[in-house]
């Protein structure tokens, strides 16, 4: 299947309002380290279309059989895993640096490590404001378009109501006539084959 067949048949399932955070959002606190998905979780955006690309066959008729048969609990499960599986490189790096840092006490070692963690996350967070760059654009783009759709139903809308009377008289005007022979305008007329049965003896 096609990605964006297998994005909107998750989306559709009304299971997954997203999967990425964004780096400005504070974690919560947590009692351990954790190092595998975190099943409770909560999701604030849709995955970006590089992790479906990611996705192996398999994986993908996986999500479209779970989506096709509403199984919201296994589907969440089951992104949830992949996205931790397909995570950034930089993520599977900074897991195993904080596992490092976790096991020594040596303190020169933990500040080498800290450095290395620091050029990771600085990574990753131009990486996070890159792409919320980009779906601003996108969402001022989509902006625009409806701005634009308004302003054209506004006028079209203004139209009408100055034109009211014209519009109504020439309604009546068209009723008036053979089936056959009526021209629609601004109403819709009746399909050409319903037209011609009724004109028919």
């Amino acid at each position: 299947m096609m990605i964006s067949a297998v994005r909107i048949l998750i989306l559709s399932a009304g299971i997954l309002s997203g999967l990425l955070v964004s780096a400005d959002e504070p974690a919560p606190a947590k009692k351990e380290m954790r190092h595998g998905p975190d099943p409770g979780r909560r999701f604030r955006r849709r995955p970006p279309k590089a992790f479906f690309a990611k996705l192996t066959d398999a994986e993908r008729a996986e999500i479209d059989r779970l989506a096709r048969e509403g199984k919201k609990d296994e589907l969440r499960k089951v992104v949830r895993e992949l996205m931790f599986k397909y995570r950034p490189e930089e993520m599977k790096q900074l897991d195993q640096l904080s596992e490092r840092y976790l096991k020594t006490a040596d303190e020169k070692e933990r500040a080498a490590i800290r450095q290395e963690m620091e050029k990771l996350s600085r990574i990753l967070f131009r990486k996070r404001q890159d792409f919320t760059r980009n779906n601003i654009a996108e969402a001022e783009k989509q902006l625009r378009r409806a701005q634009q759709d308004l302003e054209r139903l506004k006028n079209h809308y203004q139209r009408n109501e100055q034109n009211a009377e014209k519009i109504i008289a020439e309604r009546v005007d068209q009723m008036c006539v053979p089936p056959e022979k009526r021209k629609w305008g601004k109403f819709p007329g009746k399909p050409e084959k319903q037209a011609s049965a009724q004109a028919k003896p």
